[in-house]
């Protein structure tokens, strides 16, 4: 709700969209700040950024190899620990679904 946004972020544990600012992406959210937080730390593990990544400035481009690897170090982030920091949204939709088999005539 609306009404949140007088409560701080520390004390209601959520960000809205633009409550926070990141270096690629314009409005915040849980799953764009994951994304940069590995970004980040396969970038300090590697030292290059693929070239269909976004581009930190001065950031030099992986060659296949080495992209591949930086892809490695991405999905081994564990974000629990490692992207802490990234706070869930306040505002977001969440999907279930439910599954039934129907055996074939």
């Amino acid at each position: 709700e609306d009404s949140l946004r007088s409560v701080s972020p520390e004390d209601r544990g959520c960000l809205f969209k633009e409550e926070s600012s990141l270096k690629f992406h314009s409005q915040y959210s849980y799953t764009s700040c994951v994304f940069e937080c590995k970004i980040s730390l396969a970038l300090a593990a590697t030292r290059c950024i693929p070239w269909f990544m976004p581009q930190e400035p001065n950031s030099t481009a992986c060659g296949p190899w080495e992209a591949q690897q930086f892809t490695k170090e991405m999905d081994s982030v564990d974000e629990s620990t490692s992207c802490a920091s990234c706070q869930p949204d306040c505002k977001t939709t969440g999907y279930t679904f439910t599954q039934t088999p129907t055996p074939f005539r």
